[in-house]
């Protein structure tokens, strides 16, 4: 699974951990629950602020940037954040995933799954950042093998399956 299709593959592998033998994970979400995305997706008023938001795409350009020169935001996530906002039909689907995946993260019964494990974080990722891997072997206590991988967030490319099919964990 890759990026918020790891919640889905983590609370799979929660619910019926004697049907998942193996699981790979790229750039998982769901390790942590961030408290904006909790605020935009699980309240009336975050919902209509960041439907707003995303209608008014240069309001939210000008924040992104702002945030940006003002080093709260780090210049490879806004440049993320701007990739991802570029038009409106990705704003409409990246609001309709955010809703639909409000509610499914994984708790601690994770713990029972006990097949392979396999995490591999983007050593640039912004978005889901490598030190999030304390709190996978946290959320684990199958057989687990975290890596990290010599790019962003965009793991999926010709050049990462190249990567990937040159470690030793995956065989």
């Amino acid at each position: 699974a890759y990026s918020m299709g790891c919640r889905v593959a983590m609370c799979f592998a929660e619910q019926c951990p004697e049907r998942v033998q193996r699981m790979i994970l790229l750039a998982p979400d769901g390790l942590k629950r961030n408290i904006l995305y909790r605020f935009a997706c699980e309240t009336s008023l975050g919902r209509w602020l960041f439907k707003q938001a995303l209608h008014r795409i240069g309001f939210l350009n000008r924040t992104i940037s702002f945030l940006v020169q003002a080093g709260w935001m780090k210049e490879r996530l806004g440049k993320f954040l701007l990739q991802q906002l570029d038009s409106k039909e990705r704003r409409e689907k990246i609001f309709a995933s955010w809703l639909i995946h409000r509610r499914l993260f994984p708790g601690k019964s994770l713990r029972a799954y006990d097949g392979t494990v396999v995490i591999c974080f983007g050593q640039y990722d912004e978005v889901i950042p490598p030190r999030l891997a304390q709190r996978a072997r946290a959320l684990f206590s199958a057989s687990l093998h975290i890596a990290e991988a010599p790019f962003g967030h965009r793991m999926i490319s010709d050049d990462f399956a190249k990567w990937l099919s040159a470690q030793w964990f995956w065989v």
